[in-house]
């Protein structure tokens, strides 16, 4: 397990821009570095450990080839499925802290050329989707342990996987279509950890970059009033896409039709 030196270490180079973050002698260790995910102590976790790890990936210093070499260990059982049968226990921020670094990831490689080809992102389309059926640990915060929050982590990174212009279209509406049925399925867990924002952002992007006729019509058959409030969902339905309504506010959005669909929704 890497120590907090190590960190405060990588913290100076970054600083420095130091040219031996993108040598093999540092990124071979970064296997080791990504450990500290899995680290039980918030402190060193959150604030020391992933921050510094997030920084680095998003950075000009990480490799292209190294952003989707660790992508694909992260998406592995060592990482985003690391004992994700076991529930809720102290495994479970490895998990989550792995699907925010995803998100960092992918966050890196558009920031600097988008090249993780679409075959790779079709894989992380998948991988995320199989995450979101299997997970059972959606807590927002431990006592114990801190910042769980895979739900919002989730949110990240299937914001930033909408994203990227190589995600093709049939991943898009994949996509769309979990996440919207994960949040059904969330009526017995009130959003109160932002989940809806993080989740929304993500929505906000899928729904302007999928046909806005599928869209809408999506959006219109499935929450149809007489069907939403029968759902045991509807909170967190309805705080959810008022967020996405706000998001493509902000943004300028032209679909104005289905920002219409959306409106009919939340009020």
């Amino acid at each position: 397990m890497a120590t907090e030196n190590d960190f405060y270490r990588l913290q100076e180079q970054l600083k420095a821009g130091d040219a031996a973050l993108a040598a093999g002698d540092f990124t071979n260790r970064l296997p080791g570095l990504l450990e500290v995910l899995g680290h039980p102590d918030a402190k060193f976790r959150d604030n020391l450990g992933w921050s510094t790890l997030s920084k680095y990936f998003r950075s000009a210093y990480c490799p292209a080839a190294v952003r989707s070499k660790i992508l694909d260990l992260l998406l592995s059982n060592e990482f985003l499925f690391y004992k994700i049968c076991d529930g809720e226990t102290v495994d479970s921020v490895k998990r989550s802290f792995s699907i925010l670094t995803i998100a960092d990831i992918l966050g890196g490689d558009l920031k600097y050329g988008a090249l993780i080809e679409s075959s790779r992102l079709r894989l992380v389309a998948y991988e995320l989707c199989r995450y979101l059926d299997l997970e059972k640990d959606w807590r927002g915060h431990s006592e114990a342990i801190g910042w769980i929050h895979a739900l919002a982590h989730s949110g990240d990174a299937f914001w930033a996987l909408a994203s990227h212009p190589s995600l093709e279209q049939n991943e898009r509406v994949h996509c769309l279509t979990k996440l919207l049925s994960h949040i059904e399925k969330r009526g017995q867990n009130v959003f109160q950890w932002q989940e809806d924002y993080r989740l929304a952002r993500a929505l906000s992007v899928l729904l302007e970059r999928i046909p806005e006729d599928f869209a809408r019509n999506l959006i219109e058959q499935k929450y149809e009033s007489s069907l939403l409030f029968r759902m045991p969902a509807i909170q967190n339905i309805l705080t959810t896409f008022r967020c996405v309504y706000l998001e493509m506010h902000w943004s300028g959005s032209k679909r104005i039709d289905l920002m219409e669909s959306l409106k009919k929704i939340i009020y």
